[in-house]
């Protein structure tokens, strides 16, 4: 079910740049702040992740996740 979400989550923000630009409606601002949100977003579906594989006990999981989070940062 997360999955799920996180993909509808996905499309929408490809999309909202998109229908700002193609409407005229495109600021710095505008894109300063999907970026911004576009991160936290990022960070909440790591930390989803972290807490899953330490309930499993999952430590090598874990691990990978800790360096993907960093890596995409």
């Amino acid at each position: 079910m997360g999955g799920v979400i996180a993909l509808a989550g996905a499309i929408f923000d490809m999309l909202d740049g998109r229908v700002a630009r193609l409407r005229g409606r495109g600021t710095k601002f505008g894109a300063y702040l999907d970026s911004t949100m576009d991160r936290y977003s990022d960070m909440l579906l790591y930390l989803g992740l972290l807490v899953l594989y330490a309930r499993l006990e999952r430590t090598g999981l874990m691990v990978l996740v800790w360096v993907a989070a960093f890596e995409a940062s």
